[in-house]
């Protein structure tokens, strides 16, 4: 095993894995496979954000439905307006449906944006708002964002966030599963060199990676993020096969009980592989990214493999 250090100190490198998000065609069908697999999902948000060119916050034509666990959370994407800003979307989904978004917190922006800079990145501030549903009606959570340019971190998505009303994100009411989830634990992210990505990831994070092979392995306050080549995906997700690359291609959930998250699946007639401690639903199944289901962190990271 070999270590990638971070060429500069990052003062603010992000607390964990704060969430990934899957793009989709169509909210309902995304939404139903999610329920499948086990997942609480809350009820439709529609997006607000700043535009891009004229730097106001507007009403966005996207939509989310999140399953959110203890730490971290599932958000599945999709349009609901095609008349107003839709962020993108459609021109990742002309790529793939699937995941796009790997979305890392801070607790301080302001720092973040300043250590990116130091570390050569290009990065400024933005804001994220939408309505959620509460016990006391419709109420506005906002999200302080970090952006970086999308040729600069070309896997997808690639920001860093603060919640700055995480109380309205993580309410009692839907974060109960039956699948028993209840930690995002990794995002997997398939690229073509896996040695260039690992030192760019580096910079950014401001943590070292963990190379073991064709992997390199970011651990993080919660959560780890995990960069594979072709060969190393295959092996860790057989059968499967990166519709472009770079790619975001698997999330792995902590859940309490493997059996317990096997019979919600049995029940719900998902196929699904168990091997080394995992069960895996495979992309097709799920979305467009294959789910793996783990006792814990260091159990999405088992069988990796080692350098000859």
């Amino acid at each position: 095993m070999t270590r990638t250090e971070p060429n500069q100190p990052m003062g603010a490198a992000p607390a964990g894995l704060d969430h990934v998000g899957l793009y989709a065609h169509d909210m309902d069908a995304a939404a139903a496979m999610y329920q499948r697999l086990g997942f609480t999902l809350t009820p439709l948000s529609q997006h607000s954000g700043t535009h891009a060119v004229t730097r106001e916050v507007v009403k966005a034509g996207i939509a989310n439905r999140c399953a959110m666990l203890g730490h971290g959370y599932i958000e599945l994407v999709a349009v609901v307006d095609p008349a107003l800003d839709l962020r993108g979307i459609p021109e990742g989904l002309a790529r793939y449906a699937g995941m796009h978004i790997v979305a890392f917190d801070t607790p301080d922006p302001g720092q973040r944006i300043a250590a990116l800079h130091e570390a050569g990145f290009a990065a400024e501030p933005g804001v994220l708002q939408r309505y959620i549903d509460t016990a006391d009606g419709p109420r506005l959570a906002r999200f302080s964002q970090v952006r970086t340019p999308r040729q600069a971190m070309p896997e997808g998505l690639i920001l860093t966030l603060r919640h700055e009303t995480p109380e309205l994100l993580w309410q009692a009411r839907y974060m109960g599963h039956p699948n028993g989830a209840r930690a995002l634990a990794a995002a997997i992210v398939a690229v073509e060199d896996v040695d260039a990505a690992a030192a760019r990831y580096a910079r950014y994070l401001g943590v070292p990676a963990e190379r073991r092979g064709g992997e390199a392995w970011f651990t993080l306050r919660s959560g780890r993020l995990a960069l594979v080549d072709q060969a190393a995906l295959a092996a860790r997700l057989p059968g499967s096969a990166a519709p472009a690359l770079p790619f975001p291609a698997a999330l792995a959930v902590e859940v309490d009980d493997l059996s317990r998250t096997a019979a919600v699946l049995d029940d719900n007639q998902v196929a699904y592989r168990r091997a080394g401690g995992q069960l895996t639903v495979a992309a097709r199944d799920a979305g467009g990214a294959a789910v793996i289901f783990c006792a814990n962190a260091e159990a999405a990271f088992a069988g990796a493999p080692e350098e000859p």
